[in-house]
């Protein structure tokens, strides 16, 4: 049996002056495949990733979301990396693409991970960008043959979660608005996907939220049918050192294959 350590992170413009943190985040959590978020320093990145002794593979973004920020999406890996393909998908309304690179662990057939992080700003009234997001992920998806996690910041919640209070949002267009509360991400869940954390923690007795100082949940670990029967542990990573790294928690799932 294999022991694979997945974990999703949105680094707030990483590295920063944040380098010797995250590299600590790493140090102390081990993941095996790290899906990391918010990008900016391609130099750092590599530095960090020689530190935590993994191979990095880098989408480049689409467009910066806010200026002079680019937020790349990498992946780091302590595996082989087989192949990876960018897919820019719908530019008009993407910030980042949709990565995909296919990793090779120990005893085990190649496993995809299709990293992305959705847009946090909406756009004009009535364009339906934040649904036209998760609509051009699932055509990609519809593709895909083999075992294969989807994960990292979707800047949305789960049905039911996050804040239902009529007022929420009232500022933004109602399209956005909509959206992040709750139908993005059920999207996922009819396309056959299982959310590894609440899998692992139907009834949580601890705050859910992966956004710093909010109990709001946008970071997420989904798994198909095969990766899901394999997840045996998921967790949303607090403790003082990641309330200094970031403005995400990383989330964390623990796969037995």
């Amino acid at each position: 049996m294999t022991t694979i350590r997945v974990m999703t992170y949105n680094m707030l413009h990483a590295p920063g002056d944040r380098l010797e943190e995250l590299a600590q985040v790493i140090q102390e959590t081990q993941p095996d495949i790290l899906a990391c978020q918010e990008v900016d320093d391609i130099d750092g990145l590599m530095t960090l990733a020689q530190r935590s002794r993994m191979l990095p593979v880098i989408g480049h973004c689409n467009m910066p979301e806010s200026e002079p920020a680019p937020e790349h999406v990498a992946i780091l890996s302590r595996y082989p990396i087989n192949r990876l393909v960018v897919h820019p998908c719908d530019t008009e309304a993407m910030f980042r693409p949709i990565f995909e690179v296919w990793i090779q662990p120990p005893n085990h057939q190649p496993i995809g991970f299709f990293t992305l992080h959705y847009r946090a700003l909406p756009g004009p009234a009535g364009s339906n960008f934040k649904m036209r997001e998760v609509g051009a992920m699932m055509e990609v998806l519809k593709q895909i043959e083999g075992p294969h996690c989807v994960l990292g910041d979707f800047n949305a919640w789960a049905p039911g979660e996050g804040d239902l209070s009529p007022t929420w949002g009232a500022q933004l267009p109602d399209d956005h608005r909509d959206a992040v509360r709750g139908p993005i991400v059920q999207q996922i869940l009819d396309g056959g996907y299982v959310d590894t954390w609440r899998k692992a923690n139907p009834s949580p007795d601890e705050p859910i939220g992966t956004l710093r100082g909010r109990n709001s949940r946008v970071d997420f670990i989904f798994a198909d049918s095969i990766m899901a029967s394999y997840a045996k542990e998921s967790r949303i990573i607090r403790n003082p050192l990641t309330e200094r790294a970031s403005d995400h928690y990383p989330v964390l799932t623990i796969f037995e294959i």
